[in-house]
């Protein structure tokens, strides 16, 4: 049996206002964000434990590190296409953005969204993709994501620029698990990931982007 660690989420504030979490199935058009006013008022005041993220880290560092498997061999190469459009889903605005963004977000910022919408969690964090909106941020020419988890403490960590393997990464150690899992379903152990979950995650004495 694998071993497996818990997180615990610091949600009285949650109770006190009665407010229930969206249901997890994806808006119409997709947002970074969980959707209506009740999830909004959620969102803002579920904090994430500080002390309990360090205490799991602990856990990942002590833990032996369970072996690698294998994923699959051997899967379809796609191309991306020559333009993207990006719609905001904040201001409604479209924007258009030539191969190189093309060929680094098309992909990569529809697989965010969905494994953002999966990650236990999700509602002490928020997926910020208003730069590649140039309505809402003008003269963005190099857009990215941003990653933002409120803790109990009054913190909030930001980290940018993340991709879906940092998604992963946080599906997988915030689920409990001791191995990460890629896209093609090949698992290492999370020991090998701290200084990356570290910085994700904002803890104390490593380089992150922690912030008041």
């Amino acid at each position: 049996m694998k071993t497996r660690i818990a997180l615990t989420l610091t949600s009285s504030a949650l109770l006190a206002s009665g407010c229930e979490e969206a249901a997890d199935k994806p808006p119409s058009p997709p947002s970074s964000g969980t959707a209506g006013p009740q999830a909004a008022q959620a969102a803002q005041l579920a904090a994430m434990s500080k002390a309990e993220v360090k205490r799991l880290l602990a856990t990942v560092e002590r833990a032996q590190a369970p072996e690698p498997k294998m994923g699959a061999m051997c899967y379809e190469m796609v191309s991306a296409p020559a333009r993207m459009e990006y719609v905001c889903p904040a201001c409604g605005e479209k924007t258009l953005y030539e191969k190189e963004v093309s060929l680094t977000w098309t992909y990569q910022l529809d697989a965010c969204r969905r494994l953002f919408k999966g990650l236990p969690m999700r509602e002490t964090m928020t997926l910020d993709e208003s730069s590649f909106c140039r309505k809402c941020q003008p003269g963005t020419n190099a857009p990215s994501l941003r990653l933002l988890i409120r803790f109990d403490d009054g913190t909030t960590n930001v980290v940018s620029p993340v991709r879906s393997e940092d998604l992963r990464l946080l599906r997988d150690f915030l689920g409990g698990k001791l191995a990460a899992k890629d896209a093609q379903d090949f698992e290492t152990p999370l020991k090998t990931h701290l200084p990356r979950l570290r910085l994700l995650l904002g803890v104390p004495g490593n380089r992150s982007t922690t912030r008041p």
